[in-house]
């Protein structure tokens, strides 16, 4: 949805152990006489670049497939984060309902960790429809992708939050792709609108 998003150490440091106990070791690789094929930043940023085509497709079950399953999701207007399929959803189809256009990454960070995971941050933008009107919207956002059994990538952990008050993102490159997902929560009006409207704040 990513300057990067505002994740204390011990978090981030917490991210990259799960994702290392979930990911082949060196010597597991050793020991079934293979060796990890070392991952470059730029197949990652082809990864992420797949992944985040989507985004403005429309279709929020098209979007959902890039989380791999148990994938833990922080928004911005949401204390706890959730791993829920069905939340995380029903977050995506706000998002959808805005119909966002003209996404960009911003300056993208690319933190490789080792052949199946990578950690992509920075501050995304878009185009959306916010109340009915025009609207031009910022995200910070982390995501951590791993390599899934059948060689595709799958976002694991996203974070999500938005930039400081009187902070925005700078004008995208024009080099810049298809960038993070902002989340409907942060373009929401102080005062949640009736269930079932969309954007809205969505609790768990």
């Amino acid at each position: 949805m990513t300057p990067i998003i505002a994740l204390n150490r011990g978090s981030l440091a917490g991210i990259i152990l799960l994702a290392a106990a979930c990911s082949p070791s060196a010597s597991d690789n050793a020991a079934n006489g293979t060796a990890a094929t070392p991952l470059t930043e730029a197949e990652a940023a082809a990864a992420i670049d797949k992944v985040e085509a989507t985004f403005t497709s429309g279709n929020a079950q098209t979007i959902m497939a890039n989380y791999a399953p148990g994938a833990v999701f922080f928004d911005p207007m949401v204390t706890e984060p959730t791993d829920d399929r069905a939340t995380a959803t029903k977050w995506t189809e706000g998002f959808v309902a805005m119909k966002p256009t003209a996404f960009s990454p911003g300056t993208r960070r690319i933190q490789v960790l080792d052949a199946d995971t990578f950690i992509s941050s920075g501050v995304g933008t878009m185009d959306a429809t916010v109340d009915n009107r025009p609207t031009r919207l910022s995200m910070r956002y982390t995501d951590v992708y791993q390599k899934q059994s059948d060689g595709s990538w799958q976002v694991v952990h996203e974070h999500l939050s938005v930039p400081p008050k009187g902070e925005t993102a700078p004008a995208p490159s024009a080099e810049a792709a298809a960038g993070a997902k902002p989340s409907a929560e942060a373009a929401a009006p102080a005062k949640p609108p009736a269930e079932g409207a969309a954007p809205g704040n969505t609790s768990e």
